[in-house]
């Protein structure tokens, strides 16, 4: 009876701080054993910067494709392909006949008339293999009927574009460096920026114009 009390008479605040104390072990004990994974931080860029011109930018990425050892250039590695203008899903399968490609980006303005109506540019992934699609360009025809479809989705069925339409901009592939350096020799291409061989799908954004 005296035990019992004996606790009676320790005050509230004190049962109440040694709770506190322990329900914060615990919660301690629960993190070291669950630790929070960080995540991931977009590091890398691909794309066109703020004010920069065409030429500017064919300049500045020159460089992503030379100065590579041979070990180092069979490397694949993501990379940039930006048009010289828009392009059909045809010709930009002519590219990229034996090279991956993950992304294309569509043309806002695909298919209007009036500025007013002009969407933001579209990027649409392209997952492989696509069922029913046997070939580059089934594949990116129909990712541009995707976007297409996105854009009517977003601002009515007031466009005339078709999944033929020249809106490819460009494309985010995945290829070694004599590959790339190939696709930079075309006339349709306007630049092409490779990320080093490390970057990791997902960790690096891109803007194409």
């Amino acid at each position: 009876m005296r035990s019992v009390r004996q606790l009676s008479d320790v005050p509230a605040l004190v049962w109440w701080a040694l709770g506190f104390v322990i329900v914060m072990l615990i919660a301690a004990i629960i993190g070291t054993m669950n630790p929070v994974r960080e995540g991931r931080v977009a590091t890398d860029f691909l794309g066109v910067l703020e004010g920069e011109s065409v030429d500017q930018y064919r300049d500045r990425v020159a460089v992503s494709l030379e100065d590579h050892d041979d070990d180092e250039a069979l490397s694949e590695r993501w990379a940039l392909v930006k048009f010289a203008s828009p392009v059909t899903a045809d010709e930009a399968a002519a590219q990229f006949d034996t090279v991956r490609v993950s992304r294309i980006a569509l043309d806002g303005g695909a298919g209007v008339d009036s500025p007013t109506l002009d969407m933001p540019d579209s990027w649409v992934n392209l997952p492989a293999p696509v069922a029913g699609k046997t070939t580059r360009e089934e594949v990116l025809l129909a990712g541009v009927e995707q976007g297409l479809s996105n854009f009517r989705h977003m601002r009515g069925p007031v466009d005339t574009a078709t999944g033929e339409c020249a809106c490819i901009l460009g494309a985010v592939v995945r290829a070694d460096i004599p590959t790339l350096r190939a696709i930079m020799n075309d006339d349709v291409v306007a630049a092409v920026e490779a990320l080093p061989e490390d970057a990791r799908w997902g960790a690096f954004a891109v803007r194409v114009r």
